[in-house]
């Protein structure tokens, strides 16, 4: 599964590539600098590699997992219909 929509310590859920998680799954890795959602959605897509730059934070749970990125926009859309 190559996608994971994680839910992190402070509460926030984002969608990150399995790579982005570290070895354990309890914190996830963020590309340094992104801050608007194109942007976010570019480096999902190509599967950007983690680098030094990028900050680590702390995850309470893995919500779902595709290897299927449409598969999580379905996902994303209807938990925002239903919230």
């Amino acid at each position: 599964m190559a996608y994971k929509i994680v839910e992190f310590d402070s509460g926030e859920v984002a969608v990150v590539f399995e790579t982005w998680l570290t070895p354990n799954k309890n914190n996830a890795c963020w590309p340094d600098g992104i801050t608007d959602r194109l942007s976010y959605v570019k480096a999902l897509r190509k599967k950007q590699e983690v680098d030094d730059s990028w900050v680590t934070y702390p995850i309470s749970r893995i919500l779902y997992a595709t290897g299927i990125f449409i598969n999580l926009l379905k996902i994303l859309l209807v938990e925002v219909i239903v919230a």
